[in-house]
């Protein structure tokens, strides 16, 4: 019917503990301008992703904040801290972005394949590839290589700090 969905939040317990409204109590005028990929940590801006730009928007307004470019195709976002983003794409770059200036903030650089996944534990990424690697990227920009031989589709941190990959 062209409504705007409303953005619910839940406790722990999965009980329904609110909705994200404006401060005059009036659900968002219009849906999301995208698909929701993440949320910054703090809750502040929804990462939007619709074949190109990133978008951080407002959830409450629904209203864009910043635009991110630089990929030219599909993106993977995923946020590294309070203010960093990581974003990733077929070209195999991994992008950071200061997201408080919409600057970037460096550039990973090293496979030669589509990334297919990236994650984030304690400050590092994670990356697999269809190059048939998984690097893990340290802050200084240095990576350690794992090899999966083939093309890798996934790659996740275990809840021990282990990686698991599948090609």
């Amino acid at each position: 019917d062209g409504a705007a969905v409303g953005i619910c939040m839940y406790d722990v317990d999965g009980r329904r503990s609110g909705e994200l409204v404006d401060p005059a109590g009036v659900r968002p005028p219009r849906p999301l301008p995208g698909m929701v990929t993440g949320w910054a940590p703090d809750g502040r801006w929804v990462v939007v992703e619709e074949n190109g730009p990133i978008e951080l928007v407002d959830p409450i307004t629904r209203r864009g904040v910043l635009a991110l470019r630089a990929h030219h195709d599909e993106t993977i976002p995923m946020w590294v801290g309070r203010d960093r983003l990581a974003s990733a794409s077929r070209d195999g770059a991994v992008l950071l972005w200061d997201v408080a200036s919409g600057a970037g903030a460096g550039r990973l650089l090293g496979h030669t394949g589509e990334i297919v996944r990236i994650a984030v534990r304690g400050g590092r990424v994670l990356t697999a590839s269809r190059d048939g690697t998984a690097r893990i990227w340290r802050a200084d920009g240095s990576a350690l290589v794992i090899a999966g031989g083939h093309e890798l589709v996934d790659a996740a941190w275990l809840d021990d700090g282990a990686v698991v990959v599948a090609d």
